[in-house]
């Protein structure tokens, strides 16, 4: 076995395995092709860039849009990268969606549904940042003329679509928490899940099986993970959730948990 293949037996996933051996053969061939923009990846994809990259010389630029963006580019490149991070070094656009005045809000699920719905692959949207008055969508500037020709509705709501030229951060509303206290027999993946999506703990492992459920951002499929104090928890399509509080435990042995669960 190779180093670099012992290497990825080692430290990825085997649903990882693609997306590592893509990226090594793009770092590869850095030399002949001196820079490359990757689409946007989650936080776990952007650490399997960079842990690729620890031992090169080659350089990067992590960007999503925003200064908080969770969804980035990165653009590696062979000689020094003299420039800071913009919408336009990074391909990214930034739509500004608007409903009408007094239309139920609208979900993070709504929009990136209906972009998804009109054939667009995930990757080539960033962050999705809801405001008071719809959302800004951050995405690869060649899928905006697409969007912008094509995309009328979001949930039940007609929306309306305006190119930005600079990204206005204070726009972004702060997500709620519902918080909810529970006791659980141990911090398992699947009893926090449970509680957190509003279901059993027999059910909650049929989507951690099926890789829908990430702790931290990374995609676990193991049942028994314990769960720690500030770890956030995504289920796709679903939301996400955090460990507010581990308590102590009850006369009946079990453990006061508070969950918040993103709104």
């Amino acid at each position: 076995m190779t180093e670099f293949h012992e290497m990825i037996a080692m430290h990825y996933r085997q649903d990882e395995l693609p997306f590592v051996k893509k990226m090594r053969k793009v770092i590869d061939d850095l030399d002949a092709c001196p820079v490359y923009l990757t689409e946007f990846l989650t936080l776990r994809e952007q650490q399997i860039v960079q842990s690729l990259l620890a031992k090169t010389f080659f350089h990067k630029m992590v960007y999503g849009g925003h200064t908080q963006a969770e969804r980035c580019r990165i653009l590696l490149s062979a000689d020094d990268l003299r420039t800071e991070p913009t919408l336009s070094t990074h391909e990214i656009a930034c739509l500004d969606v608007s409903i009408k005045k007094g239309a139920a809000p609208l979900r993070h699920a709504d929009y990136l549904g209906a972009i998804l719905g009109l054939g667009m692959k995930r990757e080539v949207i960033g962050d999705i940042r809801l405001t008071e008055n719809g959302a800004l969508v951050f995405c690869s500037t060649r899928i905006v003329d697409f969007l912008l020709r094509e995309w009328h509705q979001a949930g039940r709501n007609a929306i309306t679509l305006a190119l930005l030229d600079d990204v206005d951060e204070s726009l972004f509303k702060q997500p709620t928490i519902k918080e909810m206290t529970v006791t659980v027999k141990s911090l398992r993946l699947d009893a926090v899940v449970g509680h957190a999506f509003s279901m059993s703990r027999t059910k909650a492992t049929e989507p951690i099986r099926a890789g829908l459920i990430s702790v931290n951002h990374v995609t676990t499929t193991d049942v028994t993970t314990e769960i720690a104090l500030g770890d956030i928890i995504g289920f796709r399509g679903n939301g996400r959730a955090t460990v507010i509080a581990i308590g102590a435990k009850s006369k009946k042995d079990r453990i006061f948990l508070t969950i918040g669960r993103y709104q």
